[in-house]
């Protein structure tokens, strides 16, 4: 199967890349929270939307890596969205947020979620660095990842990626 070796692939590069320092980026993409033991992310800053737009444009096949840390429950604080999920944890309003992701990269053709599971310690890797999930999501181009992003569609939803997210890592990758 091609995706076992992708996967891999990407979790040495994601290991390396996360010792790496990221600047915060100013609202509507998001801001970030100091923590003891490193930075967390949430958003992607204005130099990585270029640098993903430039360095992955006409190269056919995207994919998103991205490993996700859960916050233990939910929290809409300050957030807008038609449909809250009041009362459930991370994980649960995540698992309802990629729910309309799906339907909505599969409406408009964007792409498709390859692989979405539950995690923790990586098996090469430092035994402090640990994810509750992992997701793997092909586009058709790094113009339709971008489309999505930037859809009404998606900002409709994107709330509930902030109230279930403590933090994240995006992989973009393409083939080689």
């Amino acid at each position: 199967m091609k995706i076992v070796p992708i996967v891999f692939f990407v979790f040495g590069v994601l290991l390396l890349s996360c010792k790496q320092q990221n600047t915060v980026n100013e609202k509507p993409l998001g801001s970030l929270e100091k923590v003891e033991n490193g930075q967390k992310y949430l958003y992607a800053t204005p130099e990585a939307w270029k640098n993903i737009e430039e360095n992955f444009k006409g190269k056919g096949k995207f994919a998103s890596v991205n490993f996700l840390k859960f916050k233990p429950m939910a929290d809409y604080t300050g957030i807008e969205v038609s449909d809250k999920q009041i009362g459930k944890t991370g994980k649960e309003v995540y698992q309802h947020y990629i729910k309309l992701v799906k339907e909505i990269i599969e409406e408009y053709n964007y792409g498709r979620v390859i692989y979405f599971g539950e995690s923790n310690s990586f098996f090469v890797g430092p035994e402090y660095e640990q994810w509750d999930g992992f997701i793997l999501v092909e586009y058709e181009s790094v113009e339709d990842f971008v489309n999505f992003i930037r859809s009404d569609e998606y900002a409709k939803i994107a709330p509930h990626r902030t109230a279930s997210l403590d933090d994240t890592r995006l992989l973009p990758s393409t083939r080689f």
